[in-house]
């Protein structure tokens, strides 16, 4: 065995930290994935489909995420929050008077318009 073939094998024994592996390989594409909100499991799928890393769990992902990418979930729940706003439209005021109160009030105003008319 020459030196060359047994440094390759420590550099292969040797483990990289996953965050490092994401940031080298993956680390426009993970930025792109967290400013689109694209949700945490997908992300994973993605990742783990293209094989940028072997495995990966949602807890040791979210961990790497607000270490070394900036992530925040509670920017996230704040974004998805303000996109959920509901519009508030004004109402009209409901007129809860009884039909008998209603039509009194409209006989008083005729006789009233009948009265000035006659004047």
């Amino acid at each position: 065995m020459s030196l060359m073939e047994e440094i390759e094998k420590v550099i292969e024994e040797k483990k990289i930290p996953k965050w490092k592996i994401l940031q080298n390989e993956a680390d426009k594409e993970i930025r792109k994935m967290i400013d689109s909100g694209i949700p945490i499991t997908q992300q994973i799928e993605l990742l783990l489909k293209y094989k940028v890393v072997d495995k990966l769990d949602r807890k040791e992902y979210t961990g790497i995420l607000v270490k070394h990418f900036g992530y925040s979930p509670k920017k996230r729940i704040e974004k998805s929050k303000k996109n959920n706003a509901k519009i508030k439209i004004d109402k009209q005021p409901i007129d809860k008077r009884s039909k008998t109160e209603k039509l009194s009030e409209d006989v008083d105003l005729m006789s009233a318009y009948l009265e000035k008319k006659t004047s």
